[in-house]
């Protein structure tokens, strides 16, 4: 058993698969906490009470409330996808996941009706 060469293929893995993916991890990691506070933001500033739209103080923080968790978990659902397909494709080159993401398509599609 050739020690060097199993070191060398080990130090080749390490740098072209397994540190990109962490770098991947981390900054999924810290788009995923950081994201709340742009969309609270925005939300705020777009949705509140006007005599246009007859809303009342307590209907707008409801409005607010429920927008803001929906756009979190949504962004955060799409930062966790995105990051999972680059890992896999950094992990597995030779792995195909075009027909896993169409299955998936089909059957969301399927679902939805």
């Amino acid at each position: 058993m050739n020690f060097e060469s199993i070191g060398n293929s080990f130090l080749n893995w390490l740098m072209v698969s397994a540190l990109p993916a962490l770098a991947v991890i981390i900054i999924s990691i810290f788009l995923y906490h950081w994201i709340h506070r742009p969309i609270k933001t925005i939300v705020k500033r777009i949705i509140h009470p006007t005599k246009l739209n007859q809303m009342t103080p307590e209907d707008a923080v409801k409005r607010r409330n429920t927008v803001i968790s929906l756009a979190s978990t949504v962004s955060k659902v799409v930062i966790a996808i995105s990051a999972s397909i680059i890992i896999f494709r950094l992990l597995l080159p030779n792995l195909d996941l075009t027909p896993l993401l169409a299955s998936a398509g089909i059957v969301g599609i399927a679902l939805g009706f």
